[in-house]
């Protein structure tokens, strides 16, 4: 009976043996496990801002340029049919042109939404208008802004419609009477989105603040100039009200 109580001890004494290695092996391995993926935790960092795209150029705009987009909105302003009767001058304003150089880096051929246009002092955000072309042909702003004026020719003032299957928002943007600030920019792209002409290679845009183009309402009041001027700009300068 001795002899058997003996063996049945070492029965146990061997199996509590093998038990304390094995919850050994399991608290190593759980130490060489977690050194192991700690570089997946580290992964879960918040991510870098993606570079930009390959081939992308902003293209700065000189004083020059911004004197010639004020210049050939002013003419269209102030050449429009039926005659304004409370035009104000449109002035550039580098603060909506930093807002537009963020959209044009997108290189997407296609509206913005209205959020992304918001900036103090424009409690409705901001007007836009869009262009996409040839970087070897189109980059003046001269040739963009006639552009969206030639849409006058499809615009008809009297029910304030368009002609079917053309567009017309880009030209009363230009022309809408209480817009006074103006901001654009312009850049190249490898690819633009929402095109599907491999030769357009440039963007640009313009925003506008106050913005235009509110449904229901014509671009401007029609009659002689400055004779509907608003009371903050009263004095009329070469057909405008400032």
């Amino acid at each position: 009976m001795r002899v058997m109580l003996s063996m049945a001890s070492c029965r146990v004494l061997l199996l509590s043996l093998m038990l304390l290695f094995e919850g050994s092996q399991g608290l190593f391995f759980k130490k060489r496990n977690m050194f192991k993926y700690r570089p997946r935790r580290l992964q879960s960092r918040k991510p870098t801002a993606s570079p930009p795209l390959e081939g992308f150029e902003m293209i700065p705009i000189t004083e020059s340029m911004k004197k010639d987009f004020i210049k050939y909105h002013n003419l269209a302003r102030g050449s429009v049919d039926p005659p304004a009767a409370d035009m104000r001058m449109l002035e550039w304003d580098d603060k909506i042109a930093q807002v537009a150089q963020k959209f044009v880096k997108k290189c997407e051929f296609k509206h913005s939404d209205a959020k992304e246009r918001t900036i103090a002092g424009y409690p409705y955000g901001l007007g836009e208008n869009i262009f996409v072309g040839m970087s070897k042909y189109h980059v003046k702003p001269q040739y963009i802004t006639e552009k969206w004026d030639e849409e006058r020719e499809f615009y008809n003032f009297d029910d304030m419609s368009c002609l079917p299957n053309k567009l017309c928002g880009h030209y009363t943007q230009v022309v809408w009477s209480t817009s006074t600030k103006v901001g654009c920019a312009i850049a190249k792209c490898p690819h633009i989105k929402y095109t599907s002409h491999s030769m357009i290679d440039l963007i640009a845009v313009c925003h506008y603040g106050p913005p235009g183009n509110w449904r229901g309402q014509k671009p401007y009041k029609v009659g002689e100039a400055c004779s509907a001027c608003p009371a903050d700009a009263n004095i009329c300068y070469n057909g405008f009200c400032t």
